[in-house]
C-alpha cells in the first residue's frame, strides 16, 4: 500500500487561552474552559460553512485499489476534499473531476483515475480503479477538532475578529448570567455572520482579490465505503 507522504504546510499553533482577552473583558467572570469552547466553536463554524481553511496532501494510488483513507492529523479534522490531480506521466499532470459515484459506469476497467469522489469522513474514492500507482496531490479543507485547546496561526491572521465575535455572540446570548446581553449578542453574532459570508467568498475566488470563483470546492456529500487504503 501506499503511503502518506507529507501534508501541507501548516503554520503553528497558538494556545486559544491567549486569544481570551477580549472575550474576558465583556464577559467578565466566565471560565476559561467555557470560553475557549465558545471561540473553537465559532472557528469550527467558520471554517465548516466557508471551506476556508486548506492544506495540500500528497500520495499515491495503489494499483487495482479504488478507495483510500486521508489520514489523520493531531489538531485538524477533514471536512471535504477541494481537488485532486494526478501524474500520469513525468511532466502530465490531469486535474481529476469530481463525480458522484451513482453515475460511475461499474464495467469500466481498471485505467488512469479520471473521477473522484470525497466519502465522510476523511475518504477518497477514485474512478476508473487505478491500473498503476500515480502520484496524487489532494486538497483537503479542515477544521480545528472539537475539544481543541490551539490552533493554526494562519487562520488568525485575517480571522482572528470574526472568532471573537462568534465568541461574544454565544457567551453573551447565555440566559441568567452577570454578562448576559441579547441585544448585544446579536449584534456580534450579526458581524460573525457576515465575515463567514467574506471567507467563503474569499475561498470560492481562490484567495484572490477580485478573482471569479475557482469552481474547485470539494463534493458535498457521498455514500459510505469500506475497505479504504491508507494515502
Amino acid at each position: 500500500a501506499a503511503a502518506r507522504q507529507a501534508r501541507g504546510i501548516l503554520m503553528a499553533q497558538v494556545q486559544v487561552y491567549s486569544l481570551l482577552a477580549r472575550v474576558a473583558q465583556v464577559c467578565r467572570g466566565c471560565n476559561n474552559t467555557t470560553m475557549i469552547d465558545a471561540y473553537i466553536s465559532a472557528v469550527r463554524r467558520l471554517c465548516a460553512e466557508s471551506r476556508w481553511y486548506r492544506s495540500t496532501l500528497l500520495g499515491a494510488t495503489v494499483a487495482l485499489e479504488p478507495n483510500y483513507n486521508l489520514g489523520s492529523d493531531t489538531y485538524n479534522e477533514i471536512l471535504g476534499v477541494s481537488a485532486v490531480s494526478a501524474l500520469i506521466t513525468t511532466g502530465q499532470t490531469r486535474p481529476l473531476v469530481e463525480r458522484n459515484s451513482t453515475r460511475w459506469n461499474a464495467d469500466t476497467a481498471a485505467d488512469r483515475p479520471e473521477f473522484y469522489q470525497y466519502v465522510p469522513h476523511a475518504q477518497l474514492a477514485l474512478h476508473p480503479t487505478p491500473d498503476a500507482i500515480y502520484p496524487l496531490t489532494i486538497g483537503l479543507v479542515l477544521q480545528p477538532k472539537s475539544g481543541s485547546n490551539s490552533l493554526d496561526e494562519a487562520l488568525l491572521v485575517k480571522w482572528d475578529d470574526a472568532f471573537i465575535q462568534g465568541a461574544l455572540g454565544y457567551l453573551l446570548g447565555l440566559p441568567g448570567l452577570p454578562w448576559t446581553d441579547k441585544r448585544a449578542a446579536k449584534e456580534q453574532m450579526d458581524l460573525f455572520d457576515a465575515a463567514i459570508n467574506s471567507a467563503t467568498s474569499d475561498a470560492a475566488a481562490g484567495y484572490n482579490a477580485g478573482a471569479v470563483p475557482s469552481g474547485e470546492v470539494g463534493a458535498r456529500t457521498a455514500n459510505v465505503r469500506t475497505g479504504y487504503q491508507v494515502l
